[in-house]
Parts: C-alpha cells; sequence; structure tokens
C-alpha cells in the first residue's frame, strides 16, 4: 500500500561525485522543512558503498525507504565545472529517471535533484492544490539573471523548457502516459533532436519531459503541466562557490556567465536553491551535518 505523499531522490554514486553525500545533505533540509517521508531510489552499488561507509542511524534519519536496484547504466558523460577556470567529466547517471513513476512509494510523491536545497515549507502547499503534475518552466540565478537562451527553450524558436530538478506528480492514468511518453523520447532521442532541433550530445531529462509534455498537449504549450508554489525555480551555476554554510542562509561567490573575472558575494535565504556546483556543496558535506543531522 502506498503512502500518501513523500519526497523521493536519485542516487547512483560515481568516481569523481560523492552523490550519497549530496542526497544526505538534501535530505536533512527537506525533512527540517517539509517533514516528509523520503525515498532513496539507487543501485545495488551504491547501496554497498552506504553500507559500508555511513552511520545506520544518520541513513536511517535521512531516508525512510531505500529503493536498489541492480542496473547496468547507460554512458552518459557531462561535463563539469567547479568554477570558471576548472572542468571535469563525470558520468551523468540519471537517464532511468522516468521510472520514478513506478518505483515511488508514494501516492503523490515530489521527485527532487540531490543538489536541489529546500530552505522553506513553500513546495508542501503542492499536495493540496489538486494538480496532476508541476515542475519549474522558468528560472533565474542567485545574481537574479535570467538563464541562457538554452535553458529556456530547447532551441530559439522551440518549445519552453521545464526543469527536471523538481517534479510533483500523483499516481493517476494520465501520468503513467506522461511517464511512458518521456521514456519513449529517452528511447527515441536522436529522433526527438532532430525534430525538436535541441543540442545532440547528452541525454538530458529536462528535454526528454518537456517533450513529453509536449506532446500530450497535442503539440501545443498547453496547462497540463503547472508551476510548483515557489513559481520560479532559482539556482546556483556551476561556475559559482558555495563558500559557507549556515543555521539559515548560504554564502556564495556568484560569477558573471558573460564576464566571467567577475564575482560578487551573495547571501541566500529564505529560498529553495538549485546548487549546480556539486564539488562546492561536498566541500560543505560536514557544515552541513554538523548543523541539520
Amino acid at each position: 500500500m502506498n503512502e500518501e505523499k513523500g519526497i523521493c531522490i536519485f542516487c547512483y554514486n560515481n568516481e569523481q561525485i560523492d552523490y550519497v553525500k549530496l542526497s544526505i545533505i538534501c535530505s536533512l533540509l527537506a525533512k527540517k522543512n517539509l517533514n516528509l517521508p523520503i525515498a532513496l531510489i539507487t543501485d545495488t552499488n551504491t547501496e554497498s558503498y552506504i553500507e559500508s561507509n555511513f552511520n545506520t542511524d544518520l541513513i536511517d534519519n535521512c531516508f525512510d525507504y531505500i529503493i536498489s536496484q541492480n542496473i547496468t547504466h547507460e554512458s552518459n558523460k557531462r561535463i563539469h565545472n567547479d568554477s570558471p577556470w576548472y572542468e571535469f567529466v563525470a558520468p551523468f547517471y540519471n537517464t532511468n529517471k522516468q521510472n520514478v513513476f513506478n518505483l515511488s512509494p508514494f501516492n503523490q510523491t515530489l521527485l527532487i535533484d540531490s543538489d536541489y536545497l529546500i530552505y522553506t515549507d513553500n513546495l508542501n502547499k503542492i499536495f493540496d492544490q489538486g494538480v496532476n503534475l508541476a515542475t519549474f518552466d522558468n528560472a533565474k540565478s542567485i545574481r537574479n539573471d535570467n538563464p541562457l537562451l538554452g535553458e529556456i527553450y530547447l532551441n530559439p524558436n522551440g518549445i519552453k523548457m521545464y526543469w527536471s530538478t523538481a517534479i510533483y506528480f500523483t499516481k493517476d492514468k494520465i501520468n503513467s502516459i506522461l511517464f511512458n511518453l518521456w521514456n519513449h523520447v529517452k528511447e527515441n532521442y536522436d529522433y526527438y533532436q532532430m525534430l525538436y532541433k535541441f543540442p545532440s550530445g547528452l541525454y538530458r531529462t529536462d528535454f526528454a519531459i518537456s517533450i513529453a509534455n509536449h506532446i500530450l498537449n497535442g503539440r501545443s504549450q498547453g496547462n497540463f503541466c503547472t508551476n510548483l508554489p515557489q513559481k520560479q525555480m532559482y539556482y546556483s551555476s556551476q561556475n559559482d562557490n558555495l563558500i559557507d554554510v549556515k543555521n539559515d542562509s548560504l554564502l556564495f561567490v556568484a560569477n558573471d556567465v558573460k564576464e566571467n573575472w567577475k564575482d560578487i558575494a551573495v547571501k541566500w535565504s529564505n529560498l529553495d536553491v538549485h546548487v549546480m556546483n556539486k564539488w562546492a556543496l561536498l566541500r560543505n558535506y560536514d557544515k552541513f551535518l554538523e548543523i541539520y543531522a
């Protein structure tokens, strides 16, 4: 029997990024501010890593469910940045994100990425709004800048992009169609890249759910997918650095995407934020534990 509502986080470790630690940070903040059960969706190798390297009480405090599968991951490497001056390549294993519809133990699910930090209770409001599906279709940087055009539309004359960073959905027939469409787009990604004219290469879950939603709306923008309560997603880019963690705020050095020799200090509080520089988050792992564990 499914629980009524809860959170799912995908977590597949690789040699460059410790997604378990990211998921712990994410979960500690979500527990504090949303007070919902959390399911960690992972693979058997990552589960073994958790069992060997982390305190059982900490893991039990963070995750009410650990849903583990024996998975052979598809190759999907992406370039990451840690500041404008350093880049590294790491696998992006989260190509089965659409399977959350079947894997979630909840009737109402909030799926969040492990680098999405929840500092408010805003997302709790979505569970009582009577909608089927909600995510973000617009974003702002922590500098209050708009994202680049390629993060707003799939191509300059194309459809609006929906962010897969945070997705609310209910377990009903119409959403089963949506998630099946998402899987169909993933399985035929080269065709949809040609059709929707977005950049080739890396598989992006943002693009896949955007296309699935577009098809479900009869190939129009439509209104099947609504906005999450915060209305827009705030993010710090991979060029930004997280300098310090306080009880109620984060301190960033935020980079200017157009003039990347320029930085400003940003104190962030009272809003949820997607921290894309994963190494910056991991450098502050112990601080998050000290404050929230």
